[in-house]
């Protein structure tokens, strides 16, 4: 059986402030910002991985 690719994360809903001609992020928003950068995105990197190798293992066995 074919496993099932992992779904990409989406970037979560910022909230943007505009002030002295920069844009610029609350502390709440750049934690979430972070979190998707340094969590998220490296367990969407790993479970791809793990597909790959799944998928690996399925067509070798072909």
């Amino acid at each position: 059986m074919i496993p099932v690719l992992p779904d990409v994360p989406s970037l979560p809903k910022l909230t943007w402030t505009y002030q002295d001609g920069l844009y610029c992020l609350d502390e709440q928003n750049v934690d979430l910002l972070l979190d998707y950068g340094e969590n998220t995105l490296p367990n969407f990197r790993w479970q791809l991985e793990q597909y790959r190798r799944k998928l690996e293992i399925v067509l070798e066995s072909l």
